[in-house]
């Protein structure tokens, strides 16, 4: 699976993690992939964490690959720098969706009151 029209962050994230959930005999297609447009954060790669369950599962457990970090379903971020490397992030998320168990991060209470 390429995803040559992403941006390079995007790109690279959404390649090795196909290839990390190859090595688990696991499909990216079975997490319901979707190209998104969001107005915050640009273009980018929106799926689930979990495979199969119920609809409502699904789409609680969302997150978004843009070009500046991953967008949790909390609203939160995992934002990309040169210590937080994309593969750092996605080996995240990677371990979370072999596990099954979703990311889920609340925003602690100086970020509550900045948003």
């Amino acid at each position: 699976m390429k995803f040559p029209h992403y941006t390079p962050n995007v790109r690279t994230f959404m390649e090795h993690l196909v290839v990390g959930l190859e090595c688990f005999d696991l499909d990216l297609l079975d997490y319901n992939p979707i190209d998104v447009e969001h107005k915050k954060h640009g273009r980018g790669v929106t799926f689930s964490q979990v495979s199969g369950g119920g609809k409502n599962n699904k789409a609680h457990y969302h997150v978004i690959v843009s070009e500046k970090g991953l967008i949790l379903p909390s609203g939160g971020s995992l934002p990309y720098s040169n210590e937080q490397q994309p593969t750092m992030v996605m080996l995240l998320l990677l371990s979370a969706m072999v596990d099954q168990r979703p990311l889920e991060f609340e925003p602690c209470s100086n970020c509550k009151e900045d948003a």
